[in-house]
């Protein structure tokens, strides 16, 4: 018996050693990048710093003091809000005039004060939002011929109307090259580290009537096709649809997204071209078929053809149950869930709520967070996030030891995008409205967002239809705020 057990226990003790040996050298790497342990070897820690906070900065001291506060935090990459509504924060033609008046040029300022503290600078740009009804910007005052819309002043006077917001249109190459070109300059001007681009995408409801002016009459004389004889607009209903409706409906969705995404791949050839250090990322709706559906936005296929470094989904929710089903949808990304720094809304949650969401997000594959935005955090989160979840300090995981950036393999060739996504068709209720139940009721909605009321609530429907692009329509919205509603 002795005799028989030796030889398991000499083999069990070659292979606890063996074991060992291996746990020696594998663990130490696993353990510091197990996102579950918040010991991250490297992750994305990044923060959105509008135009708003450091207008209130007044100039260099208080972008010192600022910056102080999220080094304290140890935050490795900011966002500077460079670009916005037509308007620039560096000096030239289009320069806010709430900037101008520093001693120096603020993005200098913001860049060399970054550096010092060790993060990296990605400054955040408006790409095809230009300017608000009541204030078009001056890129769209000096080049009205690029506008996607006619004014919407002139169908509306409505406070609604005045705060719209105004595009450039993504069908226009001279529109595209301006904006690479004005974005190409920032990067050559200021020893940043890469760029981030906002409003990347088409309007929700374009121009009012669910056509956009600029891109349909591109597109007619481009195929010979009116986009508004399929789409709802001028012509629907006459007669005069197509018999090919269906299949016309998803060639003009793909042009649409292809006009976006022309944009996106031209600025990151010229980016590496010019200099492949630099990281070409984009805040984008957080659900992929949404943002393609609504907002012509396929930044999936930038992300596979290797033409955007990282997205950044702006899950904003004061739900945790929303951001775990916004994060559980990023699964069918596969391994392009490393490439994703999910974007979280400090002015939605109390403290223990946004550490919570901060944590969710971390224990994923995602490749860090990123914090909406700098005008909301307290002293309270500095503190919380320095002796928490940031409480080490971590380099960026898209650089090597010697900065160059890292990129996954690009594909061999262009990879085409999918068919746009299909949704279920609005029912329609021939029959009218069934019995208002709560006719007499009063009832009021404290919404952040515009185009929301009670309708909803008490219009006798049962809201069965699909939601997507119609949450006005169908569906109810409290203001996000952590209070009570």
């Amino acid at each position: 018996m002795p005799v028989r057990l030796l030889p398991l226990r000499l083999f069990l003790s070659v292979a606890v050693g063996f074991f060992a040996l291996l746990s020696l050298l594998i663990l130490p790497s696993v353990r510091a990048a197990d996102p579950a342990a918040g010991e991250r070897a490297a992750e994305v820690r990044a923060v959105w710093i509008s135009n708003a906070i450091l207008g209130r900065t007044g100039g260099p001291a208080g972008v010192q003091q600022l910056l102080d506060q999220l080094a304290a935090a140890n935050f490795n990459v900011i966002l500077p809000e460079a670009v916005f509504r037509g308007y620039t924060l560096y000096p030239g033609p289009y320069q806010d005039p709430r900037f101008a008046a520093w001693p120096d040029d603020p993005l200098a300022v913001i860049v060399r004060e970054a550096k010092a503290r060790g993060m990296e600078v990605h400054p955040w740009v408006w790409v095809f939002a230009a300017g608000l009804e009541s204030a078009p910007g001056p890129i769209l005052a000096s080049h009205p011929e690029w506008a996607e819309c006619l004014s919407v002043s002139r169908e509306s006077s409505s406070s609604a109307a005045a705060s719209r917001t105004l595009w450039l249109t993504p069908s226009s190459p001279e529109v595209r090259r301006f904006l690479r070109d004005e974005f190409l300059g920032i990067l050559r001007r200021y020893p940043v580290d890469g760029l981030h681009l906002d409003y990347i995408r088409y309007a929700e409801t374009p121009c009012g009537d669910g056509v956009p002016h600029a891109s349909a009459a591109a597109y007619l004389e481009e195929t010979g096709i009116d986009p508004r004889l399929f789409i709802g607009g001028e012509g629907a209903g006459t007669g005069r649809v197509p018999a090919a409706a269906a299949r016309e409906a998803v060639a003009w969705h793909l042009w649409l997204e292809g006009q976006v995404s022309a944009f996106v791949q031209d600025m990151a050839a010229a980016m590496r071209a010019e200099n492949p250090r630099w990281v070409l990322s984009a805040a984008v709706t957080p659900e992929v078929r949404e943002a393609r559906y609504l907002r012509r936005q396929d930044w999936e296929h930038w992300l596979r053809n290797g033409w955007l470094d990282y997205a950044f989904p702006m899950a904003y929710s004061s739900n945790l149950g929303l951001l775990q089903t916004m994060v559980a949808s990023w699964e069918s990304l596969g391994s392009l869930q490393s490439r994703l720094v999910p974007g979280l809304l400090v002015s939605a949650n109390d403290l223990p709520a946004l550490l919570a969401q901060i944590e969710h997000v971390r224990a994923g594959p995602t490749a860090g967070v990123a914090l909406f935005s700098a005008d909301y955090l307290l002293a309270a989160h500095v503190e919380a996030l320095g002796s928490g979840a940031f409480s080490r300090a971590v380099p960026v995981p898209f650089r090597d030891a010697d900065g160059t950036a890292l990129r996954p393999p690009t594909p061999g060739a262009f990879l085409p995008p999918t068919d746009p996504p299909v949704f279920i068709p609005i029912p329609s209720y021939d029959e009218g409205p069934r019995p208002n139940l709560a006719a007499a009721a009063r009832v009021t909605v404290d919404s952040s967002f515009r185009g929301y009321g009670p309708a909803p609530l008490n219009d006798g429907r049962r809201n069965d239809e699909v939601e997507i692009g119609r949450w006005a329509e169908v569906a109810w919205a409290s203001a996000e705020t952590p209070e009570d509603h």
